[in-house]
């Protein structure tokens, strides 16, 4: 229940910010590369569960964020408008990665790979 709640957190910040403009704020400053790892960092935090379980609650909103509007972005006929929302919307999933890589390799560091967290 702790993850659902973690969960549908995130994904109802991530719309409010989505239209509430900030992050196309974000966007135009770099934030959507490094916003999304700093994010998932916490939300790894505050879940339950194995460490890969964490970290794929923890992409998780990032990743239906932004394949949401990769696929959206498909029905846009101008060249230049859909080559810059797929950029938008693939800043997000790049961040995801890597901090999914990073908090994978954070994990296993320090053991917490194999074992159950509370």
């Amino acid at each position: 229940m702790k993850n659902l709640k973690v969960t549908l957190i995130a994904l109802i910040l991530i719309a409010a910010c989505h239209f509430g403009g900030v992050f196309g704020i974000f966007f135009w400053f770099g934030g959507l590369f490094v916003i999304p790892a700093i994010a998932m960092f916490f939300q790894y935090r505050y879940l339950s569960g194995g460490s890969i379980q964490k970290i794929i609650l923890a992409a998780l909103p990032w990743s239906l964020y932004s394949l949401s509007g990769l696929v959206a972005v498909q029905a846009i006929e101008h060249e230049g408008a859909q080559t810059m929302n797929q950029t938008y919307y693939s800043a997000p999933l790049y961040s995801a990665i890597i901090g999914s890589i990073v908090l994978g390799v954070w994990a296993s560091y320090k053991g917490y790979l194999n074992e159950r967290q509370q």
